[in-house]
């Protein structure tokens, strides 16, 4: 597969580890939303949070309840603000698949995953989605202290790209 992206980001295909252990179902329906309590504090954009919203249609918020379906552009003034969209569709768990989360690790080096798997697609009979987020303690502090050497150093060197480019925008719709 070939993957592109506009300078000056890079795209590569990656092996990816799933993270499993013993997990927690949420149970969501459609265009809904979940309050969970996360393992560590996780900072973003400046702002430290001790929980976070899952939605259903693909969506993590901090600060937020994303229930919104329609994936719109970003970064934008409107609603939804504070999130994070690993794969944002119209999503209905209500009818099928499973929406997870799961800790795995001691500090400093934890993960915690949000997994939905086999989750079906709205508007699509018969289509399922499987995908996971994860926010890890290394990342987090690569975000707090903007160390240099930590692991994934694509995904860091992406995200600093990321950062520099948009830093200021991205502050303002995370209030």
């Amino acid at each position: 597969t070939t993957l592109s992206a506009p300078a000056p980001y890079r795209c590569s295909a990656t092996a990816y580890s799933w993270v499993s252990g013993t997990a927690t179902t949420l149970g969501m329906g459609d265009d809904t939303a979940t309050t969970v309590t996360l393992p560590f504090t996780f900072t973003y954009y400046d702002t430290a949070y001790t929980t976070m919203a899952v939605g259903s249609n693909g969506l993590l918020g901090f600060g937020s309840t994303p229930t919104d379906y329609v994936n719109g552009t970003l970064p934008t003034t409107s609603a939804p603000n504070g999130i994070v969209a690993p794969f944002w569709d119209d999503l209905n768990p209500g009818v099928g698949g499973t929406v997870t989360t799961v800790t795995t690790g001691t500090a400093p080096n934890r993960q915690f995953a949000v997994s939905w798997t086999n989750v079906p697609q709205y508007a699509l009979s018969g289509s399922a989605v499987t995908f996971q987020a994860v926010l890890d303690d290394a990342l987090r502090d690569y975000i707090d202290r903007q160390q240099k050497e930590h692991p994934r150093r694509h995904v860091m060197s992406a995200f600093a790209s990321s950062l520099e480019a948009f830093d200021s925008l991205y502050r303002d719709l995370a209030k």
